[in-house]
């Protein structure tokens, strides 16, 4: 049996899976909508949740707030984590480059 945190976890882990894949498929509103959503419910929840709403938000033309996102994904993330490369990308198209 999942405690009240332990589920509240699985649920933002979800979400922030869902809004990763948003993101990369387009779908913008709703990978902000997912990803603030498992914020919301976790505050610790997985770091990817602000690079798929650091890459929507960039999507959306709002560099300032994707900028925000991206720098606090690269706070949270993992020394060795697979998105870091793909993030830094998006993070860079946010200060302007490429």
């Amino acid at each position: 049996v999942l405690t009240k945190s332990a589920k509240a976890d699985s649920v933002a882990t979800t979400f922030s899976g869902r809004a990763l894949l948003h993101a990369r498929a387009g779908r913008l509103d709703e990978a902000v909508a997912d990803a603030e959503r498992a914020l919301a419910l976790d505050a610790e929840a997985p770091y990817y949740a602000y690079a798929a709403r650091g890459l929507a938000r960039l999507r959306q033309g709002k560099r300032d707030a994707a900028r925000g996102d991206f720098a606090e994904f690269e706070r949270r993330a993992a020394a060795r984590d697979p998105l870091r490369p793909e993030v830094a990308r998006w993070s860079e198209e946010a200060r302007g480059g490429r």
